[in-house]
């Protein structure tokens, strides 16, 4: 289960931050803390004279293209976000 929660402005700014966690709901696993690992799923299209093919590449792949990972895009993506002002 998903859940949103309100966290403090990491860049030290007033007012909150809505973040969304996994949770856990089960008796089993009530107690623990519920991590989540990002993964990548790329989806392209590729056209040649013959006709166009939509492929999907997952981490290994976009790793090996653009030397990157997914907790890399993600820290990236969430420090693009709190300077982004609007």
């Amino acid at each position: 289960m998903y859940n949103t929660i309100c966290k403090a402005k990491q860049d030290g700014s007033e007012g909150y931050d809505e973040v969304t966690v996994l949770e856990c709901q089960t008796d089993r696993c009530n107690k623990r803390t519920v991590l989540s690992v990002p993964r990548i799923k790329v989806q392209i299209r590729v056209q040649d004279c013959t006709g166009i093919v939509t492929l999907t590449l997952f981490e290994r792949e976009v790793l090996k293209l653009l030397k990157v990972n997914a907790n890399q895009l993600l820290d990236k993506n969430i420090e693009v976000s709190y300077f982004v002002s609007i």
